[in-house]
């Protein structure tokens, strides 16, 4: 009997997706129908993971050991990040935004899905919204691709790995906006530096780094308590995120309780869970779960 997937899915991580991630997978695994997790691998070096791969058939015979939750999730991810691709090179990731996983809002159409953020397991940011959905996540990376390979032939020094990379680029293009449709990621002919000059919302240059008062991690996290005492845990999870790109492993066991808190006073059991898997498995060094020791 088939596989329903989509409601295995929803099963293995206790809610469902946004219909983006469905609709994603339908146009891209046209490009590579065998390996449709390998689609964007020769020319991106992105790999479809996660989610991704519940809907290509890799858990319909095989139970996971432990919770999916924390499935390609790494160390520096906050819980509202669920990983969808990540790029071999560097490990940038990018994933569904979701707030609240339990409560998202799947009757939007795919053009109004939840964000796309982007994340490194090596840079200790939080996650900045990309693209509204995943193609047009792929359409980014194309043209990003694309305008750095123009310039180094406007500048003549394109040699022959970066002209079959350009053709690599320009065939992927044309596939998959074969495939997509009217989605507004893909309307647009232009191609390279000219189509992200339209791209308002490519992340904005890192601001000058300023070094913080020895004290101001103590002071934020008395301010958290006090917001937490006060029962004001949307104030306390502004200060959480304030704090993320300053943690470190002996700040993390400070802020994961906190955080699990948060969640529990505002009703998120599913990020209020992640919080306690992943202080459990802190010393994990695995993100496939597969891989899990």
């Amino acid at each position: 009997m088939a596989v329903d997937r989509l409601k295995l899915l929803a099963d293995l991580y206790g809610f469902p997706f946004p219909e983006d991630l469905a609709l994603s997978f339908e146009v891209l695994k046209k490009v590579k129908p065998l390996e449709p997790l390998k689609c964007l691998s020769a020319t991106l070096d992105v790999h479809l993971v996660g989610p991704f791969e519940v809907l290509a058939g890799r858990f319909d015979k095989i139970l996971p050991l432990n919770e999916m939750l924390l499935h390609w999730r790494f160390r520096t991810d906050p819980p509202e990040l669920f990983t969808v691709a990540v790029r071999g090179e560097d490990e940038m990731h990018w994933g569904y935004w979701l707030k609240d996983p339990k409560a998202h809002d799947r009757s939007k159409t795919s053009h109004e899905a939840s964000p796309i953020a982007c994340g490194s397991p090596h840079v200790r940011i939080y996650p900045q919204p990309v693209d509204r959905t995943f193609l047009g996540v792929v359409r980014l990376l194309l043209e990003v691709d694309h305008a750095r390979v123009q310039e180094l032939d406007s500048l003549g020094l394109m040699m022959e790995g970066e002209r079959e990379q350009f053709t690599k680029l320009s065939r992927l293009r044309d596939t998959i906006g074969r495939y997509s449709g009217s989605h507004p990621a893909w309307i647009s002919k232009a191609t390279g530096e000219e189509w992200l000059l339209g791209f308002t919302t490519l992340p904005r240059p890192l601001r000058k780094k300023v070094a913080d008062p020895p004290t101001l991690f103590t002071v934020a996290l008395s301010r958290i308590d006090q917001h937490l005492l006060s029962n004001e845990p949307n104030e306390a999870l502004q200060l959480v995120q304030f704090l993320w790109p300053k943690m470190n492993p002996k700040r993390e066991g400070e802020i994961w309780p906190r955080l699990r808190e948060i969640y529990q006073m505002t009703n998120r059991s599913i990020l209020g869970k992640i919080c306690q898997m992943t202080e459990q498995y802190s010393q994990r060094t695995w993100v496939d779960i597969a891989e899990m020791e």
